[in-house]
């Protein structure tokens, strides 16, 4: 989840006007113990660096090239989710030496999520590196 807090009641209904997040909390305990922040990251990857090549024709059609360097913060986590704008299509991915790396987006009506499928789980801490590319769209 793209937030700090750990407990969310989500509302999932894709096609209609009440998709969404409707409550964010941190754990009881840490309200209790006053150890809640904002500045608390729950991914399983921290990103490290984006590099992003866009390509947008006369006709407004645009076709991107997405390569991010991020380190496992957990070991043993192999599905590493993006966010993506709900419209964005990804064609491929690929880790490192180019080799092509299985993802799930279901469409885009249905569910936005981006999720890479690492082929093996890795150690906290553990450099990682995957390309996406989009193809063109309008």
């Amino acid at each position: 989840m793209p937030s700090p807090e750990e407990v969310a009641l989500v509302n999932i209904d894709p096609s209609g006007e009440r998709d969404g997040i409707w409550y964010l909390t941190d754990r009881e305990s840490e309200l209790k113990n006053g150890t809640a922040s904002s500045g608390e990251e729950q991914g399983v990857a921290a990103p490290e660096h984006y590099e992003i090549e866009t390509k947008i024709d006369n006709s407004a059609s645009l076709a991107s090239i997405a390569s991010v360097r991020f380190r496992a913060k957990v070991d043993g986590a192999r599905v590493v989710p993006f966010d993506l704008v709900t419209s964005l299509r990804v064609a491929r991915v690929t880790g490192e030496g180019g080799r092509p790396l299985a993802f799930i987006q279901e469409p885009w009506k249905e569910d936005a999520a981006f999720n890479v499928i690492l082929p093996s789980p890795p150690f906290a801490a553990a450099p990682m590196k995957s390309r996406s590319s989009t193809p063109a769209a309008r």
